[in-house]
């Protein structure tokens, strides 16, 4: 995944490091296999962080770093994407993938009518029972490859800043460098 490169180098430091996130709450969680491996995590992310605020911000009031436990490591997750990227758009409806760290697992967004047709692609294909999950949207007119599905937020460019939390759908937000906002904003 371009511009995710930070976290196969997290994963290097710590095995099983399944990816972070901000929660609604501005604060930073950090998705392990092994939570035992908390402290080590936490040193390893710090560097990648654009500051220690509230959803990384560089000033303001402090974010607490929480950990939760995860099924898959982020490079696992990964490879379970690129892997079903290579067939799943052959299925009409199906909008958009992504590697969800918040539910540390690899999401398809998809109309209705082809919810069942992605699940047999990844069983097809040898992923995990579970390591896929199928969102559905309703369908629309004229859609434009360039825009995001009905519901979301286009990425605003202009921003430098991570944004606060938005629509319940979208509320919670992460962070990527490079890029200066959190994905989704």
């Amino acid at each position: 995944m371009p511009g995710e490169e930070y976290l196969f180098q997290v994963e290097r430091e710590v095995p099983g490091f399944g990816g972070m996130y901000y929660d609604d709450a501005g604060d930073l969680v950090i998705a392990l296999r092994d939570l035992r491996l908390s402290a080590t995590a936490a040193a390893a992310v710090r560097p990648h962080l654009p500051g220690p605020g509230k959803y990384g911000q560089p000033d303001g009031p402090a974010a607490r770093i929480r950990f939760r436990r995860a099924d898959y490591s982020f490079s696992e997750l990964n490879g379970y994407w690129q892997r079903l990227n290579q067939v799943v758009f052959e299925i009409p409806g199906v909008v958009s993938t992504d590697v969800d760290e918040e539910s540390n697992r690899v999401v398809v967004r998809v109309q209705p009518s082809v919810a069942r047709d992605v699940l047999a692609a990844a069983a097809a294909l040898g992923l995990p029972e579970g390591s896929v999950q199928v969102r559905t949207v309703e369908p629309f007119a004229d859609a434009d490859p360039n825009r995001p599905p009905p519901g979301e937020s286009p990425p605003n460019p202009l921003s430098s800043r991570c944004c606060a939390p938005g629509p319940a759908s979208r509320s919670r937000r992460r962070w990527t460098p490079g890029c200066g906002r959190p994905r989704g904003c």
